[in-house]
């Protein structure tokens, strides 16, 4: 016979599986002696709560069954949860935990209200258990059915193979390419002096007009599509190893402040030079990958830490084929290196300040060699006419006339 709490389970199971993302892990044991574990396990890598564990044993945090979820269920659910683990529900290794109690009428944590803010109308009594648990047993198997085909199983899989740093610096790139390649057209005028007009790093008009934005917004602009190719794939690997472990934000952090650091190098070492691509920004997370696999102890694995120096020694090769910029490699590689080091929680805080004194110094030095270098060795009228050509194409006329007129007067010192 049914009883309420059962339906409860299976109102919270709905209520997580349709509404919330979530998905239902199942656990075997591996010793037959060993009684199944018959409670309720979901995962959402996504979600605040990663794991929620749904029971209706109230001694759950005390029994021996424990030691069977340590050994069995946190290596399944840390796999399927790649981010810090959350867990809504009783003990799972050391995992951050709620515990909370769900019934008709119950208060609930405002914590847990901010992230499921209608939980409290999802459990209620029913005048049939029986037939209410038929109803929602076919629900929630008509849901995992529909949303578990061949085809929407492998896109699920293939979204989460992406990280969103990937996504968002993918889509970027492939815009202002598609820009680029419309306007270098459009317009007659070369893909160089588009790429300039985008937002390319062009140290001419960091010095002349004071465009520091370029020194970012330079990583988002490519000058083919084979250049756009090869570093969309290089960030498609190494973005997600880091975004699993530092997450979103630290990930775009490490990324966007590797691409600065890179081209400030290309401003103080190459001249005048046009830079443009995502590869210091890469080279940083790069940096950050091999220090999350000296921290997991990969390189005292054979194999895998042959693997790992083959791929490095090929990214040194990189850096020194033609028109390819070492210096933004080598810059991104550091800021990278540094980036991590004073955002892993897991770094004494002593490295830590080591580090910060370290970077605070870095940035000193560069910004006095960057003075010294505050000069053009070389100069390209002919693109900047390009530019100006562009602007003049746009009805942006006064800006075309502004641009002529400062860099003829800039250049007329020379």
């Amino acid at each position: 016979m049914t009883d309420q709490k059962k339906i409860w389970e299976l109102q919270l199971m709905r209520y997580f599986i349709t509404h919330k993302g979530y998905t239902q892990v199942r656990f075997i044991a591996a010793n037959s002696n060993v009684p199944q574990e018959n409670d309720t396990w979901l995962a959402n890598p996504n979600a605040t709560y990663t794991i929620i564990h749904i029971t209706q044993n109230t001694q759950a945090m005390n029994n021996s069954r424990i030691d069977i979820i340590r050994q069995q269920a946190a290596s399944r659910c840390r796999h399927r949860c790649h981010q810090q683990h959350h867990l809504l529900g009783t003990y799972i290794d050391n995992s951050e935990i709620t515990s909370i109690a769900v019934y008709p009428g119950g208060p609930l944590p405002d914590d847990v209200l901010r992230t499921f803010p209608d939980l409290n109308m999802v459990v209620f009594d029913v005048n049939d258990p029986e037939e209410e648990q038929s109803r929602l047993e076919k629900q929630i198997s008509d849901y995992a059915m529909k949303n578990n085909t061949p085809r929407k199983r492998a896109k699920r899989e293939a979204a989460e193979s992406m990280s969103r740093t990937f996504i968002i610096a993918s889509v970027i790139s492939i815009v202002i390419y598609i820009a680029n390649f419309l306007i270098s057209k459009y317009f007659e005028v070369s893909s160089v002096s588009a790429s300039i007009f985008l937002g390319s790093y062009y140290k001419a008009f960091v010095i002349i007009f004071s465009d520091y934005w370029r020194f970012l917004t330079a990583g988002f602009s490519h000058g083919s599509f084979f250049h756009i190719w090869c570093n969309i794939m290089a960030l498609y690997s190494v973005s997600k190893i880091v975004e699993d472990k530092y997450g979103f934000v630290k990930t775009m952090a490490i990324m966007i402040v590797s691409i600065i650091f890179g081209n400030i190098c290309v401003f103080i070492g190459d001249g005048n030079q046009v830079a443009l691509g995502l590869s210091g920004g890469i080279y940083g997370l790069f940096a950050s990958m091999m220090v999350i696999f000296w921290q997991g102890g990969y390189f005292r694995i054979p194999a895998l830490r042959r693997s790992i120096f083959s791929n490095i020694y090929m990214n040194i090769l990189i850096s020194f084929l033609p028109n390819v910029s070492l210096l933004a490699h080598l810059g991104g590689f550091v800021a990278g290196l540094f980036m991590t080091f004073m955002l892993d929680k897991d770094t004494d805080k002593s490295l830590k300040i080591n580090f910060a004194v370290c970077a605070v110094l870095a940035v000193i030095a560069m910004g006095y060699m960057g003075y010294k270098h505050f000069y053009l060795d070389k100069i390209y009228l002919g693109t900047d006419m390009e530019v100006a050509k562009i602007l003049d194409k746009l009805g942006l006329d006064s800006l075309s006339r502004n641009l002529i007129d400062k860099v003829t007067a800039y250049y007329g010192r020379y």
